[in-house]
């Protein structure tokens, strides 16, 4: 059964979404790791939006030699999302700021594992912090599972989320517990912990009105965004998602 709903100048078409069956409520819940009460004190960049928008705008095609912009990272069965988006924008901006010179892919699972200030790692995080942490800290390189060319790539293997046949084997049924922050890089990378770490510039939240947002994109390259998940998420198929009905599950960061 599709049920097409109308909310809010929004269409949107709901129903069994296969990629969800039989994965239970706490299972869907864990992966998101958008934790709702970080205290941090933040800064906010005062964005004039732009009137010469382009009615489409596409990163990876504005950017194609930026690698990172065609990854599409699998967290696996831990609650990364709040650091997955964050390394992603970092990654993508570090490409794009450079045209293309370097190729970076900032590591997740150090902020997962070594960011006490971020959060729960695995059980969740405060994407704010992230980039924070970026500034004051620095974070080395890291790639997807698998990964020999990085410091600390990711550590828990692609797994379905879902019941439909894919290439990687399913999710755990338990979740995986947050790594332990170790300060060295795998065997045979060339580089210290220390001499891999990149920093950013600044760290600053853009407001949730859709023309700074998007002139921020337009400017300056990929965001972390993060959004509350209700139950009707689950049965979302296609079209632009608006809330209709529901509780909330959890925040989700992207």
């Amino acid at each position: 059964m599709v049920e097409q709903i109308n909310s809010m100048n929004t269409t949107w078409k709901a129903g069994l979404n296969q990629r969800f069956a039989g994965v239970t409520k706490s299972a869907f819940s864990f992966l998101l790791g958008v934790l709702p009460d970080d205290t941090e004190e933040k800064v906010y960049k005062d964005i004039t939006p732009r009137d010469d928008l382009p009615e489409n705008f596409d990163l990876r095609t504005q950017y194609p030699n930026c690698e990172s912009l065609q990854e599409i990272r699998d967290q696996g069965s831990c609650g990364s999302c709040w650091a997955f988006g964050a390394a992603e924008a970092m990654s993508d901006r570090i490409c794009i700021k450079s045209e293309g010179k370097y190729q970076t892919r900032i590591s997740s699972v150090h902020l997962v594992s070594c960011c006490t200030s971020c959060g729960n790692g695995c059980h969740g995080g405060f994407p704010y912090s992230a980039f924070t942490y970026w500034v004051k800290k620095g974070i080395p390189t890291g790639g997807m599972y698998g990964d020999t060319t990085t410091c600390k790539p990711y550590v828990f293997e692609p797994c379905e989320h879902h019941q439909i046949p894919g290439p990687h084997g399913p999710c755990d049924i338990e979740y995986r517990p947050t790594p332990k922050c170790e300060d060295k890089c795998i065997d045979g990378y060339e580089k210290t912990v220390e001499e891999d770490l990149w920093y950013g510039d600044e760290a600053y939240y853009v407001s949730s009105n859709e023309e700074k947002i998007k002139t921020e994109i337009y400017e300056n390259g990929s965001v972390e965004a993060a959004f509350t998940v209700y139950e009707d998420f689950v049965l979302y198929k296609e079209g632009v998602y608006q809330h209709v009905t529901g509780s909330r599950l959890g925040g989700h960061a992207i």
